[in-house]
């Protein structure tokens, strides 16, 4: 066999698996969808659990083909917001706004998704792939407070059994 120069080679992309996660929007881009119409490619980053760092894509396009497509489509953009700005700021009129949301903290929901296609052979076939489900963004309070807990009481400061005014913190580390 010949050499190989894998230098020039990338790994395959491991996807998430179905769940939810607890993410952050690391990155929006300004493109065009296939018909043409004004739409942002977001990058969500898992933050937490197994699957730290780990990215999944997501799109919203502001107009549809029709005012029913266009009504659903802008309902996801109106969730996404509202999980992240809240129920006030979505209620009003608003231009949507890369810089209120990138770098935002919510859950997202990843399930799988079955395609089928002609494989090299000719036969059709199926692959399945995980996907964020439309939609699939949550203000999960409940979750978002038990872990931002944790993260506190992580980085609080241990008082020293031995003297309470004594505490171990960030020049020392209690193991």
């Amino acid at each position: 066999m010949k050499a190989i120069d894998f230098t020039k080679v990338s790994e395959p992309k491991q996807e998430l698996q179905c769940g939810k996660y607890l993410v952050t929007i690391s990155k929006i881009e300004e493109k065009k969808s296939k018909a043409g119409n004004d739409m942002w490619e977001l990058t969500f980053k898992v933050i937490s659990g197994r699957n730290t760092g780990k990215e999944i894509k997501d799109y919203l396009v502001f107009e549809g083909k029709d005012e029913k497509s266009t009504k659903s489509l802008l309902g996801k953009v109106k969730k996404l917001f509202r999980c992240i700005k809240g129920e006030e700021f979505v209620n009003q009129k608003f231009a949507p706004n890369k810089a209120d949301i990138e770098g935002s903290t919510l859950m997202i929901e990843v399930i799988p998704k079955t395609e089928k296609f002609i494989g090299d052979d000719g036969k059709e076939r199926e692959s399945t792939k995980a996907v964020l489900a439309f939609a699939g963004y949550y203000e999960d309070a409940e979750y978002k407070e038990t872990f931002d807990n944790q993260l506190y009481n992580a980085y609080q400061p241990i008082k020293n059994e031995e003297n309470e005014d004594d505490l171990i913190g960030e020049e020392e580390i209690p193991f």
